[in-house]
């Protein structure tokens, strides 16, 4: 995993656009020069360029985090066997009958950052913490 963030490359490309060289902003942030020079030239984030292996669309994802949140902030987080016995379902609904990977929990909760300070029930250590 690279020692930098997208935040970072946002930045150094704000710097390159002030007029900052691309040397200088890469080294200001700690980004690759490599890295700044694909998104100058139209390149995208990894996470765009991988979106459509997602299982769940970034919209769904989106509203299935939302419903965590919600839930959470009413005292009653579901657990991760719940959530991802949710996506099963929306994920078969869309016509995928596939299994969600062993992963899948555990990235989607990286995805959405904001999941990390929801306050799952004890479940964890029976079904699998991410």
């Amino acid at each position: 995993m690279p020692d930098y963030t997208e935040d970072n490359v946002l930045s150094a490309l704000k710097d390159i656009e002030s007029g900052l060289s691309q040397r200088k902003a890469a080294q200001r942030w700690k980004v690759p020069r490599a890295t700044l020079q694909k998104r100058l030239s139209g390149g995208v984030t990894r996470r765009q360029a991988n979106e459509h292996k997602q299982r769940l669309s970034k919209d769904k994802e989106h509203h299935l985090a939302q419903w965590i949140l919600a839930s959470d902030e009413l005292g009653f987080p579901p657990s991760y066997q719940e959530v991802r016995d949710f996506a099963a379902k929306v994920v078969k609904a869309g016509g995928d009958d596939e299994p969600l990977g062993k992963a899948w929990l555990e990235n989607f909760i990286r995805r959405n950052s904001q999941l990390k300070n929801v306050k799952w029930p004890h479940l964890k250590a029976a079904e699998g913490t991410p």
